[in-house]
């Protein structure tokens, strides 16, 4: 099984990327943008570690979030 990483700016990537951030933007409420460390995928299944921030690229005050008593 060979892996892939989606090169910045190619529609696999963007798909990939927005599935994500779709369901994590539901989940807290708000706009973000994941700044991925890894993403790989064999075509079938994707892989992704990411950390949401801010559209402006600012970290994400988890305090004014639905986690925030967690």
């Amino acid at each position: 099984m060979a892996l892939l990483t989606p090169a910045r700016g190619t529609d696999l990537r963007k798909a990939l990327m927005g599935a994500a951030r779709i369901l994590i933007e539901a989940e807290i409420g708000r706009e973000i943008v994941l700044i991925a460390s890894v993403l790989r995928t064999d075509g079938t299944w994707a892989y992704l570690q990411a950390v949401p921030h801010n559209p402006d690229g600012s970290k994400i005050n988890w305090a004014k979030t639905p986690f925030a008593p967690r």
